[in-house]
């Protein structure tokens, strides 16, 4: 496969060793899913998909209702999917950090009491120690 960033059309090939190379629209690495325009947008939606699934999982499986031991499982299960190669994608577009910093926003509604308690994102997660998605993916144990 070959990426072009440049306006390439899906029925170009290249040839190497009488073998058709197809071009792609975009591919994805150990990972990472990068587009032709070089935007991970594609990544940002499938990890979501997976951090979600994940949450909502923590949320459905723990009998306990002890903030801090499903925090911990957040942190545990759903931070690694959201940091994965967080220095190579890092995302720029606000859409793309919206999306990230609803899987956070989600989940901590979810949390007794805390739906709330706290009207504003960065509070519960500032009481959660979980950083938001602008300051870093990086969580405070």
């Amino acid at each position: 496969m070959v990426l072009s960033c440049n306006k390439c059309q899906t029925e170009q090939f290249l040839r190497i060793d009488n073998h058709d190379i197809p071009c792609v629209s975009q591919v994805s690495v150990p990972g990472v899913t990068v587009d032709l325009r070089l935007k991970f947008s594609t990544h940002v939606s499938n990890i979501c998909v997976k951090a979600h699934r994940k949450a909502n999982l923590i949320l459905r499986c723990f009998e306990s209702r002890n903030i801090s031991s499903l925090t911990a499982a957040f942190k545990t299960y759903v931070c690694p999917v959201l940091e994965y190669c967080s220095v190579v994608w890092n995302p720029f577009l606000i859409k793309d950090i919206d999306k990230l910093e609803k899987v956070q926003r989600r989940f901590t509604k979810r949390l007794p009491g805390l739906k709330h308690y706290f009207q504003r994102l960065n509070r519960r997660l500032r009481k959660l120690r979980i950083t938001t998605s602008e300051t870093g993916f990086n969580v405070h144990l």
